[in-house]
Formats: structure tokens, C-alpha cells, sequence
């Protein structure tokens, strides 16, 4: 049985190493799901991320890689929150549902901010 994609509640902008705001996005008006899901390393006292991102299987969304900035994701948008791309993976592969999962760990907003 075919797994369903989630359902997308927003969009995202995304830029990679060595582009970030305000430089224009590579990718923007993706279609994404953003959840809360915050996870404490082994210690229990340092987020490893804050949030977990769905986006259709064909975005390019990449993992950090060794040495460089990890990418950037703006939601909603390039005038969003921002978030670093801690880690990616496919998610239903195969199935009409494919689709990829990001975990997230938020940057510090400007405050005040309605925009978390």
C-alpha cells in the first residue's frame, strides 16, 4: 500500500554553502511541512534540532557537508526564520508518497518576531 505525502502547511526558501541571505535563494516557494521536533543529544542539554521539514522528493535539499555551512532554509520564505539543514533522507521511497525529511535546528530570530 502506497504510503500519502504529507500535507504542505507552508513554503520554504533554500540556499546552499557558499550563498545565504540576503543573496537570493537557489530554490524558493517550496511547498514543505514544518513541525516541532526537538531533540536532546545524549547529555539531555543540547538541542541537536529544533524542528523536522518535509518537501516534495524532487527539491534539492542537500546535508551539510564536512567543512562548509550547512544549508539554509527560510520559512516561511526567503523572509522567514531561518534554520540550518542538520540532516536529510527519503522518506516513502518508491511509493506515490516519496518524499524527502530535514532535520532542522532554528536560528535566533530578530526579536520581537511573530515570525518563529
Amino acid at each position: 500500500m502506497d504510503q500519502a505525502s504529507p500535507v504542505w502547511n507552508t513554503t520554504c526558501a533554500i540556499w546552499h554553502d557558499p550563498n545565504g541571505p540576503p543573496a537570493p535563494p537557489v530554490t524558493a516557494s517550496v511547498a514543505c511541512r514544518l513541525e516541532p521536533d526537538p531533540i536532546l543529544d545524549h547529555s539531555g542539554s543540547i538541542l541537536v534540532w529544533t524542528h523536522r521539514l518535509a518537501v516534495p522528493a524532487g527539491t534539492d535539499l542537500r546535508d551539510a557537508v564536512p567543512g562548509g555551512s550547512p544549508p539554509l532554509i527560510g520559512v516561511p520564505d526567503a523572509a522567514g526564520t531561518l534554520f540550518n539543514v542538520m540532516f536529510v533522507a527519503v522518506a516513502n521511497r518508491g511509493t506515490a508518497g516519496e518524499h524527502k525529511v530535514a532535520r532542522l535546528r532554528r536560528l535566533a530570530p530578530a526579536w520581537p518576531s511573530e515570525a518563529i
